[in-house]
């Protein structure tokens, strides 16, 4: 996925410069990263995950968490509209 830049341009990710002065490139999440977010969470400390979560998050509930931040944007954004009709 590609966000919309200044005059048209297509760009994947921009850079950003942190406190110690390093390079980073921020960019969409893709689906190819859902093996690394997996082993973000299963590294985490319990109490960084309830600091995240407001709770001790279950594995079946970080799975959960994994797939919809790897799903599609044009995925999530229907399911969010479908959510919103369900509210009305």
């Amino acid at each position: 996925m590609s966000t919309a830049g200044a005059v048209g341009a297509v760009v994947d990710g921009v850079d950003a410069l942190t406190a110690d002065g390093g390079i980073v490139t921020i960019r969409p999440i893709r689906g190819s990263d859902q093996p690394g977010i997996t082993a973000l969470y299963g590294n985490a400390s319990a109490d960084n995950l309830r600091l995240r979560f407001f709770d001790q998050p279950s594995s079946g509930t970080l799975a959960a968490e994994v797939d919809r931040l790897c799903r599609p944007e044009s995925d999530r954004r229907a399911r969010d509209r479908r959510a919103q009709l369900r509210l009305r």
